[in-house]
This record gives C-alpha cells, structure tokens and sequence, in this order.
C-alpha cells in the first residue's frame, strides 16, 4: 500500500497533482483543501496517499494532512460512498467540521456538502456516529451552526464575505481557520479583522 509520496510537484490542475519520486511522475487526486496547500512547481511536496481498487482500476488519493487522510478513510466505510464524494465532502468542510458534524448527527450539515442528499447524509450519521468524537476546541467552526452563514457569528461571516470576493468555500474555510487559531491572534477577532487575515493568508499561498 501507498501511504505516502514525496518528491517535487512536477504538475498540478483544479483536482490533481502530478508528484516526480525517483524517475516516476505519480498523478494524484486531492481535494481543493489539498490543492490551496500544494507548493510552486518544482519545490518539494509530501502527501499521504491511499490507493483505492474499484471496478474501472485503481485510483490514487493525495492529502496534505494526515487528518484529511483519516477522515477520506472513514467516509469510504459508508455503504455508497466513494472517493469521489469523499474527496467532495473534504473539498467543502475541514476534517473537524465534517467529525463534528457526523458526531452531532447534524443532517442538514451534511446535506450542504455538494453531491449528499438527504439519503446518503443519514446513512452517514447512522453507520459512523458511534465511530467518531467531536473534535476538542472545534466548536468555534461548528458545521452545525452553519460555516459561511452570518448567523455563525464572526467567523461565519468572514467565510461568506471571502465568498463574495470569488474565493471557494473550501478556500475561506482554510484560510478563516487558519488564522481564526494562530497563536498570536486575539481570541475576540471581529469579522473584519478575519477577513483582512484571511485575505493575507490567501495572498501568501
């Protein structure tokens, strides 16, 4: 099994990237959160990797983290869920959110994710609930409030105004959380600082 690959991104596109390790170019399918991180051609990359059979062949997985990873596994536990909509779920909440939201048994969270209806979102919650913890100090971008709602309160609406400057959710996720849990940042950030941090944050990927 392929756990992971480092050597120097050679290409990358919207949902792939194309790792050089000794001589050989390994093409990978990441998530968006996966692909904000990637560095410029040519630098060195690490990725946790998992190598997934299925009927049409094999197919490969990148994670920058190893959090993304372990959560890719879990949603693959689900009957009807593959890697492709595991690699949806993990392009349009963080792994924290996508844990909170299946230990909360939060439906409608789910639901939000592109690609999981109703259907697929209970049987989620029903096959993986008594598999998961909510994740320690992850309530302050608790799915369930609504990540990208301005009902979520600051950081809410610092991801939904990153969304109306033309970035994805998975980019204003990222980049509100990063900055959202620096160390050297205040705890009481009001909106507008997020966003100047985050739009900081963006610009220096």
């Amino acid at each position: 099994m392929i756990v992971f690959l480092e050597g120097k991104l050679s290409a990358a596109g919207a949902e792939w990237a194309v790792l050089a390790v000794s001589g050989m170019g390994f093409r990978v399918l990441v998530p968006l959160s996966t692909r904000c991180r990637l560095p410029d051609i040519g630098q060195p990359c690490r990725l946790e990797t998992r190598l997934v059979w299925r009927e049409d062949g094999p197919g490969l997985y990148g994670f920058a983290t190893a959090p993304e990873a372990e959560v890719f596994d879990l949603l693959l536990r689900v009957s009807g869920v593959g890697p492709k909509l595991a690699l949806s779920a993990l392009s349009a909440a963080t792994p924290a959110a996508l844990l909170e939201a299946l230990a909360l048994q939060d439906v409608e969270a789910l639901r939000r994710i592109p690609g999981i209806g109703r259907k697929t979102a209970e049987r989620m919650v029903l096959e993986l609930k008594d598999k998961v913890s909510l994740p320690a100090g992850a309530e302050d971008l608790r799915l369930s409030a609504g990540v990208g709602d301005p009902a979520a309160g600051p950081i809410g609406q610092a991801v939904q105004a990153l969304q109306t400057l033309g970035y994805s959710r998975a980019e204003a996720v990222l980049a509100v959380e990063a900055v959202a849990r620096d160390g050297g940042a205040p705890p009481d950030l009001g909106p507008e600082q997020l966003i100047r941090r985050a739009l900081r944050y963006l610009a220096a990927k």
